[in-house]
């Protein structure tokens, strides 16, 4: 097995759920969305998953995305634009939520009032 497999994270449309032979096929045509941040040293050209044929790892990416949007993951196994098809979709929360309080036990402060200091908690 190569290590010339690559993963790309593009918007979600419609054209991205057409058949993989398809040449209109969204994950052969689209660019990788400026939404997922790969670490500074590499991005989806020139990231591989390895060399294993049984699994693949990615460096862990961030993403930039607001409430309630999706993108569409995409996978080639030789970096080729005829190859690549969708394989999943991620999709960020619909909500989030803050916590009003805590423990006692736990001493950090729960912010209350604009202009002074405390914590907040994401729960997702």
């Amino acid at each position: 097995a190569d290590d010339d497999n690559r993963l790309k994270y593009v918007q979600h449309e419609e054209r991205n759920d057409l058949p993989t032979w398809d040449p209109r096929h969204g994950c052969k045509l689209l660019e990788p969305s400026a939404l997922a941040l790969w670490p500074a040293d590499g991005n989806a050209s020139s990231r591989s998953g390895g060399r294993r044929a049984d699994y693949k790892v990615w460096t862990p990416v961030r993403f930039n995305q607001p409430l309630g949007k999706s993108l569409d993951v995409c996978f080639s196994n030789t970096n080729s634009p005829e190859t690549w098809f969708k394989v999943g979709v991620v999709r960020t929360s619909e909500a989030s939520a803050f916590a009003s309080s805590n423990r006692e036990e736990n001493a950090s402060r729960i912010i209350k009032y604009a202009g002074f200091g405390g914590e907040f908690v994401l729960y997702g």
